[in-house]
């Protein structure tokens, strides 16, 4: 799965030549440090002051407006939550789409063009193009 997206630019590269990759891909007893609850606890800080995430992170203030099955054997709700400000993350008033309005492709042009969006089809041309056995054989 690995070799799927190599290509010849990168065996004229060194820096991908497997001499040059080779420490990096077998790791050693001194680069591998376990990590400890205190480096953890600054990266989590680190982490929460870079994204400017609260702490303690707001109330999720979960609301159910309804329950439903959509189809047969499947149980659904409607919830929603408070974001940081207040503000409820589903509302009403939302306008309806149809199906229609929402695709990026008039019916025909899907019908012509569905078949590069299958992932079948992109896994067999990745297959051919490093000369793999088909997935249909």
């Amino acid at each position: 799965m690995a070799m799927m997206f190599w290509n010849s630019r990168m065996t004229r590269n060194p820096i991908f030549s497997p001499l040059f990759l080779a420490p990096f891909l077998v790791p050693s007893s001194s680069v591998c440090q376990t990590l400890t609850a205190a480096q953890e606890q600054t990266w989590r800080a680190q982490i929460r002051s870079n994204f400017f995430i609260p702490d303690p992170l707001p109330a999720l203030a979960a609301q159910t407006h309804r329950r439903f099955c959509p189809a047969p054997g499947v149980s659904a709700e409607a919830v929603t939550y408070a974001t940081q400000f207040g503000t409820r993350a589903l509302g009403g008033d939302i306008p309806g789409y149809s199906r229609d309005d929402l695709n990026v492709f008039t019916l025909q042009e899907w019908e012509a063009r569905k078949k590069e969006f299958i992932l079948e089809t992109w896994l067999q041309a990745a297959q051919e193009a490093i000369g793999g056995i088909s997935s249909q054989q």
